[in-house]
């Protein structure tokens, strides 16, 4: 009789957990400041580096680094991508590569800062445990492309998007149940993302 009553504690507990969690959610979920597109940025007039040089490499399925890393971005993808769709050029992003005219360029580029473009959502990461976590020096913390993607960004009204609702827990899931990152970093019962499934 103990036994079925400390089970019963334990469920209660757990969705009273889930119960709180939901409810933090929605709150600060109501009070994040509303994010807007972030402006296309205007086209360099100093960019010698056009999507067109990156893609002759880069187009290449069979492209990869000395060390073997895959380095193909798929030209059809990314002209679907929020980006494709609005003229972004590479260097936009790889900054360091603008006006780059010797190719191959150096193998090891700086990381995309996209926080250039997109500042409301950044402060908004900046807050939050990741990225107080990343300030740490927490270089397993989830980052921008880690949940958003990289060459193949889409709206998160589309479905096919990663963080579109319908897709989001597969993204946290990611890491929030790996039982080896799970243990490193001391992570709570990853439960939570429940209250995320559909």
């Amino acid at each position: 009789m103990e036994m079925e009553s400390n089970k019963a504690a334990g469920i209660i507990s757990r969705y009273l957990q889930l119960l709180i969690l939901a409810s933090a959610f929605f709150f600060f979920a109501v009070r994040l400041p509303a994010q807007t597109p972030a402006p296309v940025p205007a086209q360099s007039t100093t960019a010698a580096t056009t999507n067109d040089d990156c893609f002759a490499c880069h187009g290449d399925k069979d492209f990869q680094s000395e060390s073997g890393r895959k380095l193909y971005v798929n030209p059809e993808v990314f002209a679907k991508s929020i980006h494709g769709k609005n003229s972004v050029e590479c260097v936009m992003c790889h900054t360091e590569l603008a006006g780059v005219t010797d190719f191959p360029h150096k193998s090891k580029l700086k990381q995309v800062d996209c926080s250039a473009c997109h500042q409301d959502a950044a402060d908004v990461y900046d807050k939050g445990i990741h990225g107080k976590d990343r300030v740490a020096g927490n270089k397993d913390v989830a980052s921008c492309a880690d949940c958003h993607g990289a060459h193949d960004i889409l709206p998160a009204s589309d479905p096919e998007s990663r963080i579109n609702p319908i897709n989001v827990t597969q993204i946290c899931e990611r890491c929030h149940t790996d039982p080896d990152m799970v243990k490193r970093y001391n992570m709570k019962d990853p439960a939570f993302i429940m209250v995320y499934e559909f």
